[in-house]
C-alpha cells in the first residue's frame, strides 16, 4: 500500500498542473492512469483528455464545447456535480472526488460504488446513486468483502494487516475527497497530495473527522419536528391557563415540567458548547503545531501561513450566540480557562512569528558598522539596553541599542583603550588604556574618576595592532594578554598584571593585584604578599558581593615551578582586608562559592592516592570545616545549584549527572542522567524549587519531583524560572510549545524582554504584554520582511522592488501597536532591505556587482556614511578598480 501511496501523488500533481493550465480532466479512472518506466523506476502518466474542460474560457479557437445538459464521464469515478444535468458549475473540486474514487480502489481493490449496482439500475438511478449515496470508510468495506485475502495478497500484505492499516488517517484522508458536499473536499488536487505525503511521512495529516459543530447542525436538522412539537405543546399548556381555573392546575404542573426540560435543554447545550470549544481549541492547536513545522522546512512559507491564520480566525470572543429555530438565541458566556487557552495560544502565534520574522528584519535597528577599522560589540548593559562598542583605534562608543545612536564617546583626552565593560550591575562603565590607566564613567558616559598612573606601570610596546592585543603580542621578555585583567563587583574592581613567565605556565608570578573602589577609583588595598603569588585566574568575587578569593603559592627562588602546596586567601570585598587563610598540603586546584555565599567548596589535587579528602566543604560565616561523607569521591566533581543543594556526576562526563546531594542531609540518586549542570537554577525565594533537564523540576526540600498535572506536560511552577514569567529557555510555559529558538544565550531586557543571540544583530522576544498586535498588521510585517506572499494555491510569491515598496510604506505609515515596544522596528524605514536581500541571495558576480552599484548610489544618496562604505567595499572587492573609501579619521 505505501508503494501505491507513493505512486498516487504524481498522479495527483500531474492533474493539479493541468489544473493550473485551466484544464479539468473529468474523466479520471485507472485505464486513464499509465505507468512508464524510466531506468526501472514507475512514473503515472495521465491520459486520455477527450472530454476535458476548460476551467474558464476556451482554451483555443477550435475548443469542443460540450453540450448543456449532458453528462460527462465514467459512473463509477464521477463526481456528484457530474451527475446532474446542469454542468456549468463543475470545477477543478470534481477531479478531486475522482482521484479519491481512484485512491479508494487502489487500496480496497474496488471503487465506492458497486459497479454491479450500477449495471442493474437504470440511468436515473445510477446518477441517483453517484449523487446521493455516501461511500463507506475503506476499513468498513475491507472488512465486509469475500475477496480480501486476495486483495491483500495483490498488495504484499496480510489482511488483518491492510483493515487496520485502513483505519484512521486513510480513512480520514479518502472520505475527505469523496465528500457530496465540495465545500468539504481537498480544495485542490495538490491538497490531495500533501496530505498522502505527510501520511507517508508519518506527519499530521489536515483530513478529520465531522468537527462537532458540524454534527450538531446535522443533528438538529434531523429532529427539526421534535422541537417544533414541543413548542406546540407548550403554547397549548399556556392557552389552556386562560381558559378555565381547573386548567390553571395543569398549566403549573406543566409549567414545572417545561422548566425542568428547558433546564435540561440548556445544561445540553452548554456541554455541547464546552466540547465544540474544546475541539475548536485542539484544532487551532494542531494547526499551529503543523505550521511550527513548516518553518522547519520552508520558513518563509511557515512564517506567512502561521501569520495568514491570525488575521483569517476569529479573534477571541467572550460570549457565544445560538439561535433557537423559533426565534431568540442562547447567549452563553464562553468558559474563562477556554479563553484564555485561546488568548495564550494566540500570543504563542504572534511570538513565533515576530522571533522567526527576524531572521529576515529585525526589530532592533543594526548597529552602524564603522567600515574601514574592524568593530566588535561584545559588552551589554541589557537593563538600560545600552551597548559598547571598540574599533581598532581604540576608541570606545557607548550606544543606545534601541536606537542605534551614540549616546557618548569614553575617551577623556587622547588615551587608546585595550579593555572596557560595564560593572554587574550596570551603573558604571570602565575602560583601561595602554598606561595602564583604568577610569570609571556614569551611565551617561560623564567621566566619573580614574586609578593613578603607577611608576611600576607596565608599558606596552610600540607599533602592536590593537585588535592584536586582545589576543597575544611578543616583545622582548613579555607576552600580553591586556595589561591587566578585571574582576568586577557592584561596587569595586581588580587590577592584575601579567608577565611573559606567568602566561607561557599560567603559573608565574602576576602583580600587583590591586582593590580600587569605583566611585572614587580610590585605591584600597594592595592584595599580594612578598614572595606569594595569586592565581589572577581564579580571583573572583562571591556572588553576594561579600569577599573575594582566590588561590595563593609560593614561588620557588630558583624561577622554577611554584611549591605545590597551596593557601586559599579571602578578602573582604569592601577594604580588602585578609578575612581568612586556608592551608592546603596539596596543589589546591580551583573552589566554588554557593550562590548566597553561604558555602565555600574546594578541591585538591591528590598526589598520594590514600588522601580522600579532595573536595571539602567550609562554612563562611566561621570557616570552619564543614564535614560531608558524600564529598569522599576524588573522581567526582560537584557544582553548588542553591545554598542547600550540590550536584554531583564524574569528571569527564560533565553532563551527566549521578545525583544530587542536600547539605544538611539527603540524596536523590539519578543514575547517570543527562542533564546540563548549568540548567538548574533556584526559583525566586527561599531556595524551593530546583530546575534540571530544562523543563523538570524538584521540591528542594524533599528531593522529590514535581509532575505536571494530567494533561500537562510541564509543572505550572516552571514558569518562576522565567525572567519575563512565561517563556523558559525555548518553552511557552502556557501552551507548553517550543517556538524553536534557545533562549538560554540570551539575556533579559526588563522594559522589552528577552534577547537572542549577541553582537550587532539580535533578535527580540517581546514581553507578554507586547504579543497583542493586530493580526493584520503583523502579516503586512511578516510579507515585507520575506518580500512576498501566499498565491492563491498556497505557493510563495515574491515582490519586485516597487511591490515591495509600496508595502513597506504602507507598514511605516501604519501608527505602531505599543509607543514603547519597537514593532513594526528597522524594516519599516530600512529602504535597502530589498536590495541587501537580494543581494545576499544573488547567485553570479554580475548580479552582485549590479546590486552593490545601486546599494552604494542609494546610500550616498541618502547621506548614510557607514552604508556608503560597506558597499563601496565590496565593490572593491568585485571590481578591484574601485578603491575603499579611507578610514575614518578620530
Amino acid at each position: 500500500p505505501r508503494q501505491r501511496l507513493e505512486l498516487f501523488v504524481p498522479v495527483c500533481q500531474a492533474i493539479q498542473h493541468a489544473h493550473m493550465k485551466g484544464v479539468i480532466h473529468r474523466d479520471i479512472k485507472p485505464s486513464n492512469v499509465l505507468i512508464a518506466l524510466y531506468d526501472d523506476k514507475p512514473v503515472p502518466k495521465v491520459i486520455d483528455f477527450g472530454v476535458a474542460k476548460a476551467t474558464g474560457a476556451s482554451l483555443t479557437d477550435h475548443s469542443l464545447v460540450t453540450g448543456h445538459g449532458a453528462v460527462v464521464g465514467t459512473p463509477e469515478y464521477m463526481s456528484p456535480e457530474q451527475a446532474s444535468f446542469n454542468n456549468l458549475d463543475i470545477d477543478t473540486r470534481s477531479d478531486v472526488y475522482s482521484l479519491g474514487v481512484l485512491l479508494y480502489e487502489l487500496l480496497t481493490g474496488s471503487t465506492p460504488v458497486d459497479r454491479k449496482s450500477l449495471g442493474r439500475a437504470a440511468v436515473d438511478e445510477i446518477l441517483r446513486i453517484v449523487r446521493e449515496v455516501e461511500a463507506r470508510k475503506p476499513s468498513a468495506k475491507l472488512s465486509t468483502i469475500d475477496t480480501l485475502p486476495s486483495v491483500a495478497a495483490n498488495r504484499s500484505t496480510e489482511p488483518a494487516k491492510l483493515s487496520k492499516l485502513m483505519k484512521g488517517e486513510l480513512d480520514w484522508v479518502v472520505l475527505k475527497a469523496l465528500e457530496k458536499d465540495r465545500t468539504r473536499r481537498y480544495d485542490t488536487a495538490n491538497g490531495l497530495a500533501r496530505d498522502i505525503q505527510r501520511y507517508l511521512a508519518d506527519e499530521i495529516v489536515e483530513a478529520r473527522p465531522p468537527s462537532a459543530r458540524y454534527r450538531l447542525k446535522k443533528f438538529v436538522r434531523r429532529h427539526k419536528g421534535r422541537v417544533v412539537a414541543t413548542a406546540a405543546f407548550v403554547l397549548l399548556l399556556l392557552a389552556s391557563v386562560a381558559v378555565s381555573s381547573w386548567l390553571a392546575v395543569q398549566a403549573k404542573r406543566a409549567e414545572v415540567v417545561a422548566e425542568r426540560n428547558a433546564d435540561a435543554f440548556y445544561g445540553a447545550v452548554i456541554k455541547a458548547d464546552e466540547a465544540l470549544q474544546q475541539v475548536e481549541m485542539t484544532v487551532a492547536s494542531q494547526q499551529v503545531d503543523a505550521d511550527l513545522a513548516e518553518l522547519k522546512t520552508d520558513p518563509r512559507f511557515g512564517l506567512l501561513r502561521m501569520a495568514g491564520r491570525l488575521r483569517a480566525s476569529p479573534t477571541v470572543q467572550t460570549h457565544r450566540h445560538y439561535p433557537l429555530q423559533g426565534g431568540g438565541e442562547i447567549a452563553l458566556q464562553a468558559s474563562p480557562e477556554i479563553l484564555a487557552s485561546q488568548k495564550a495560544l494566540r500570543e504563542f502565534a504572534t511570538a513565533a512569528v515576530l522571533v522567526n520574522g527576524q531572521e529576515y528584519a529585525s526589530l532592533l535597528p543594526p548597529l552602524p558598522r564603522l567600515y574601514g577599522p574592524p568593530v566588535r560589540s561584545d559588552k551589554f548593559n541589557y537593563d538600560r539596553l545600552t551597548v559598547l562598542t571598540i574599533d581598532s583605534g581604540g576608541l570606545v562608543r557607548h550606544w543606545e541599542r534601541r536606537t542605534a545612536q551614540v549616546r557618548s564617546v569614553l575617551r577623556e583626552r587622547t588615551e587608546k583603550i585595550v579593555q572596557y565593560g560595564f560593572s554587574p550591575d550596570g551603573k558604571t562603565m570602565y575602560t583601561q588604556d595602554l598606561d595602564s590607566v583604568v577610569r570609571f564613567w556614569n551611565p551617561d558616559g560623564t567621566f566619573r574618576a580614574k586609578t593613578p598612573q603607577r611608576a611600576d606601570r607596565f608599558v606596552y610596546p610600540l607599533n602592536i595592532p590593537i585588535q592584536e592585543l586582545f589576543r597575544f603580542a611578543e616583545s622582548a621578555n613579555h607576552i600580553v594578554i591586556g595589561n591587566r585583567t578585571i574582576v568586577q563587583s557592584a561596587e569595586q574592581i581588580t587590577i592584575t598584571r601579567m608577565d611573559k613567565r606567568e602566561w607561557s605556565a599560567f603559573n608565574g608570578p602576576c602583580g600587583p593585584n590591586e582593590l580600587y573602589e569605583m566611585a572614587t577609583g580610590r585605591l584600597l588595598a594592595r592584595l599580594d604578599t612578598p614572595g606569594r603569588r595569586l592565581d589572577k585566574s581564579k580571583l573572583r568575587f562571591s556572588p553576594g558581593g561579600r569577599f573575594l578569593a582566590t588561590i595563593e603559592e609560593t614561588d620557588r627562588t630558583d624561577g622554577g615551578p611554584p611549591n605545590p602546596n597551596s593557601q586559599l586567601v579571602v578578602f573582604a570585598a569592601d577594604t580588602g582586608r585578609t578575612l581568612v587563610r586556608l592551608d592546603f598540603s596539596n596543589k589546591l586546584r580551583d573552589f566554588e562559592i554557593s550562590p548566597g555565599d553561604k558555602w565555600l567548596l574546594t578541591h585538591c589535587d591528590l598526589n598520594n592516592p590514600l588522601v580522600r579528602n579532595a573536595w571539602q566543604m567550609w562554612d563562611t560565616r566561621t570557616w570552619a570545616q564543614v564535614p560531608l561523607e558524600f564529598l569522599n569521591r576524588p573522581d567526582d566533581a560537584f557544582l553548588f545549584w542553591n545554598d542547600q543543594v550540590l550536584a554531583r556526576w564524574t569528571l569527564g562526563d560533565y553532563n551527566w549527572i549521578n545525583a544530587i546531594h542536600r547539605i544538611e542531609g539527603g540524596t536523590l540518586d539519578f543514575n547517570n542522567t543527562w542533564t546540563s549542570t548549568y540548567d538548574a537554577v533556584s526559583a525566586v525565594g527561599d531556595n524551593e524549587l530546583i530546575k534540571y533537564n530544562s523543563t523538570q523540576l524538584l521540591d528542594a526540600r524533599t528531593l522529590k519531583r514535581l509532575l505536571p498535572p494530567p494533561g500537562l506536560r510541564y509543572h505550572p511552577a516552571l514558569a518562576q524560572f522565567s525572567p519575563d514569567g512565561r517563556f523558559v529557555d525555548d518553552i511557552d510555559t502556557r501552551t507548553e510549545k517550543s517556538l524553536g529558538d534557545d533562549l538560554r544565550g540570551g539575556a533579559f531586557v526588563p522594559s522589552l524582554g528577552t534577547l537572542i543571540g549577541s553582537g550587532w544583530d539580535n533578535k527580540l522576544l517581546p514581553l507578554p504584554k507586547f504579543l497583542n498586535i493586530p493580526p493584520t498588521l503583523l502579516q503586512l510585517w511578516a510579507q515585507v520582511a520575506v518580500r512576498g506572499e501566499l498565491g492563491p494555491e498556497g505557493e510563495f510569491v515574491k515582490w519586485d522592488a516597487a511591490t515591495w515598496e509600496r508595502k513597506r510604506q504602507e507598514l511605516a505609515a501604519t501608527p505602531p501597536p505599543f509607543p514603547d515596544f519597537p514593532f513594526p522596528g528597522h524594516v519599516a524605514t530600512d529602504k535597502l532591505h530589498w536590495l541587501r536581500a537580494e543581494y545576499n541571495a544573488a547567485a553570479t558576480d554580475a548580479d552582485k556587482l549590479r546590486l552593490a552599484t545601486n546599494l552604494h548610489h542609494l546610500a550616498e544618496a541618502t547621506g548614510d556614511k557607514p552604508e556608503t562604505a560597506r558597499w563601496r567595499t565590496e565593490l572593491s572587492k568585485l571590481v578591484p578598480e574601485v578603491a575603499p573609501l579611507p578610514r575614518e579619521k578620530k
